[in-house]
């Protein structure tokens, strides 16, 4: 009995199918390990993940302007390296659009995402209001009247009438310019400022160390403020801190600006001011920062809670400017108005003093 052979093709095909897994099973490794060949640069790389997440959740993500299927907060894997364009939608918001590059092997973070909600403003008392500003208490706002003959305030809270105006003239006291903006100074009289008659140089004295004294730049100085560890003083526009515990270098940083807008619960004493087309950021103890330059003088910019975004307010316009850097930063403009005159926030609600539609009063923009 003769033994059959097995055809040649029987006899190969089981090896054809090792080579193929051989061949095929490293690319599928690093398939699922997230690489890719990237044919720009003609060479194989990791790609790179992406998390978005914003405020409000649930918005619609786009990368490169097409829909992902994915809707914050989302962890997006396997993205090819390099720049790409998301967007983050929601109806009845703004839309955050930014232009970010992905690193292989890394992790991109598109989060703390604000998106503001696309509102109309609404008039809320019908009377020339010239400035805002928000009580101590950060339950009340203060309204300044001001008229040819007279300035008068008014104390308003969101679920109360106006109270009765109180008359500028006949308070005993000028209020501080800008309005609502009281130095408190130093409570303590720890530090005080004099003058070498000889020279006319000021010097700043700390009571608790009587040999201690700091040398003032030239100017007329005023002690306006003790924030933390650093003494706040001020001439004009220009501003000085310095940390009288630090020896060595005294002056610690010097800026000019209107007057500082300090951010709550920041883990430094930090602050914005406006320098006519100018918004300027100050870490005390740090190297001031221009934050944003334009061609339309600003007449207001104040905080968000969030700390990572600013509002500011031209004569007509109202826009928030996020503080993320990369790549610049994302502006989205809010409302439009005949005039501005002031702006504030209270409970997260923008409030207005200006003249929309030829109506000039207090109004109320929500925007979250």
């Amino acid at each position: 009995m003769t033994r059959r052979s097995i055809p040649l093709y029987r006899q190969i095909l089981p090896w054809i199918y090792v080579l193929f897994f051989l061949l095929t099973a490293p690319i599928l490794l690093l398939y699922s390990s997230g690489y890719r060949y990237n044919w720009i640069k003609q060479q194989i790389e990791r790609n790179s993940t992406l998390i978005v997440d914003s405020i409000p959740k649930n918005a619609e993500i786009f990368l490169d302007h097409a829909p992902s299927g994915e809707k914050s907060p989302i962890t997006l894997q396997n993205i090819s390296p390099g720049w790409h364009t998301i967007r983050v939608q929601k109806e009845g918001y703004f839309s955050w659009e930014k232009n970010l590059e992905l690193q292989p092997e890394r992790v991109t973070f598109a989060t703390g995402i604000w998106l503001w909600k696309k509102s109309e403003p609404s008039l809320l008392i019908d009377q020339s209001i010239a400035q805002l500003a928000l009580a101590n208490t950060q339950d009340a706002l203060a309204l300044l009247h001001v008229s040819a003959t007279s300035s008068q305030f008014n104390w308003w809270r969101p679920d109360q009438e106006l109270a009765s105006a109180i008359d500028v003239t006949t308070t005993g006291r000028e209020l501080p310019e800008p309005f609502g903006i009281l130095p408190p100074g130093d409570p303590q009289q720890r530090f005080v400022i004099r003058m070498i008659t000889t020279t006319h140089a000021q010097i700043l004295m700390d009571r608790n160390f009587l040999r201690k004294e700091f040398a003032l730049p030239p100017g007329p100085w005023k002690l306006w403020q003790i924030k933390d560890n650093f003494v706040l003083l001020q001439h004009g526009e220009e501003w000085l801190a310095l940390d009288p515990s630090q020896s060595g270098k005294s002056y610690i940083t010097q800026v000019s600006g209107d007057h500082p807008r300090w951010l709550d619960r920041a883990p430094r004493p930090t602050a914005i001011f406006l320098k006519k087309n100018e918004v300027w950021l100050w870490t005390l103890g740090q190297d001031p920062e221009l934050l944003w330059r334009q061609s339309e003088p600003l007449t207001q910019a104040i905080w968000h809670d969030s700390g990572t975004t600013i509002f500011l307010a031209t004569t007509q316009d109202i826009f928030a400017l996020s503080l993320d850097e990369r790549n610049g930063r994302v502006i989205t403009p809010l409302a439009h108005f005949d005039q501005i005159h002031d702006l504030a926030m209270l409970n997260k609600i923008l409030y207005i003093a200006g003249a929309k539609d030829g109506q000039d009063g207090l109004w109320k923009l929500e925007v979250e």
